[in-house]
């Protein structure tokens, strides 16, 4: 710990100062991110935006179908499950089991039924 804190003293990252009884310490960094630090992985549901714009129909389908169907996710469930497949498809999210995310045949035939009634 003490090597940390003379490294980040020497190379100007960080300044040691005398702190009063009635304050207290908050953080010390860099401009632009913690240096040395290691990176950690994304969490689950967290991917990459979609900058070349590759699964926007997708997208529009499963929010256009949010909207007209006044939020009732149950109706727009196959799209969503398009949607998911298109970003997996395209690297845009991790690729994984569509019933580790809450699909399965029976609930696709359930939700078939809903979104024609």
């Amino acid at each position: 710990m003490l090597d940390e804190m003379n490294a980040l003293t020497k190379n100007g990252i960080c300044e040691l100062v005398e702190l009063s009884y009635d304050k207290k310490l908050v953080s010390c960094g860099a401009f632009g991110g913690n240096r040395g630090a290691k990176p950690v992985p994304p969490e689950k549901g967290i991917f990459p935006l979609d900058h070349l714009h590759e699964c926007d129909l997708e997208k529009k389908e499963y929010v256009d179908c949010l909207k007209s169907s006044r939020f009732q996710t149950e109706k727009c469930r196959h799209l969503s499950k398009k949607y998911l497949q298109c970003r997996m498809e395209r690297n845009l999210m991790a690729k994984q089991d569509l019933t580790e995310l809450g699909f399965d045949e029976q609930n696709e035939m359930n939700t078939f039924e809903v979104g024609n009634k």
